[in-house]
């Protein structure tokens, strides 16, 4: 790829615990396999019933119910030029993410993958590292990760999604996507910008069945929108997947330091889990710093009204104020 196209691209995107086995009988362990292919379409007019079904499926998987103690967390990146900022982020804030969600629930273990992925152009379309425990292995591969490539406006992002599902997850655990990128799929559909392939993948994938495939096997996914380019691939995305949640740092990334961005990213991840999880919606305070005060919340009440969005950041919606105390669902049906 010319270095001409990678500055144009840039500057287009800127606009489980059981009893021990017999001697005779020895018990295997649970085997790690790619998710299965499957499916099955949300029907028109179903829209309801579909969403109940995937909030159930989402909260049964979370270990709300009696508990998982794994957590599974895909990491799929967009890692073309313009990436490079979220790659460095995504690397220091790892282990910061991971340890809030350790502290806040007990005897949880955690395995992470990542996934990043280019364009169809591009020599190194994928840089994948499997699920692991060791979060210094996976933080390691991530810093020699470059951000580069990329032809036109949008990226091979079914290409990845593909990838993340075929990792080797874990029957039973609790699972959870974080998606970050800032370029949509190709398709005239999703796209409005310059895109080589308006009729779709070239490898034949889809995003909706991919979407419906996370759905349809309990995989909790979050979206970091980082612009208002992606729009019309998010909404194909929560439409087949209705759980889904969004993370939308759009305006922060414009309107804010580096550093309040990163501590909103960290916030909103470290939220997501500990609700994936059952976990208390406390915690260890992130990077040490102290908890506010009993009696002096972090908002204004007389700000809030019942059906407001409490936040952008973790996409929760107000559900009963009674004096200084904000009831609040988040997206597994729960309250806070």
């Amino acid at each position: 790829m010319a270095k001409a196209t990678n500055v144009k691209k840039v500057a287009t995107k800127a606009a489980s615990k059981g009893k021990p086995a017999a001697k005779a009988a020895p018990a295997k362990a649970a085997k790690a396999v790619p998710i299965k292919k499957d499916s099955a379409p949300i029907k028109k007019g179903d829209k309801s019933s579909a969403k109940k079904t995937a909030v159930k499926a989402a909260a049964s998987a979370s270990g709300s119910t009696g508990g998982s103690k794994l957590l599974e967390l895909g990491l799929l990146l967009d890692c073309t030029s313009s990436m490079s900022t979220w790659i460095e982020r995504s690397k220091k804030t790892l282990q910061e993410i991971i340890s809030n969600v350790v502290s806040s629930t007990d005897g949880l273990k955690v395995r992470v993958c990542f996934v990043g992925y280019r364009d169809h152009c591009d020599t190194e379309r994928f840089s994948i590292s499997p699920f692991t425990e060791d979060i210094a292995q996976i933080k390691d591969f991530i810093s020699r990760v470059g951000a580069i490539g990329g032809g036109d406006f949008p990226e091979d992002v079914v290409g990845g999604l593909r990838k993340c599902l075929d990792q080797n997850w874990t029957p039973g655990s609790s699972r959870q996507v974080f998606h970050i990128f800032d370029a949509p799929c190709h398709g005239r559909k999703y796209c409005d910008g310059w895109d080589s392939y308006p009729e779709g993948s070239p490898d034949g994938l889809e995003l909706e069945p991919l979407m419906r495939e996370f759905r349809d096997n309990s995989v909790a996914f979050t979206c970091i929108k980082l612009n208002e380019q992606c729009n019309k691939m998010i909404t194909a995305m929560q439409e087949n997947h209705p759980a889904l949640q969004i993370t939308d740092l759009a305006q922060a990334t414009q309107t804010k330091s580096a550093e309040e961005v990163t501590k909103m990213f960290v916030d909103s991840a470290s939220f997501m889990l500990r609700a994936a999880v059952g976990g208390k919606a406390g915690g260890k305070a992130a990077g040490g710093r102290k908890a506010a005060k009993a009696g002096k919340p972090l908002w204004d009440p007389k700000k809030l009204a019942v059906g407001d969005l409490f936040s952008c950041i973790s996409y929760v919606n107000v559900k009963k104020i009674e004096g200084r105390t904000v009831t609040v669902d988040n997206h597994l049906g729960g309250s806070w």
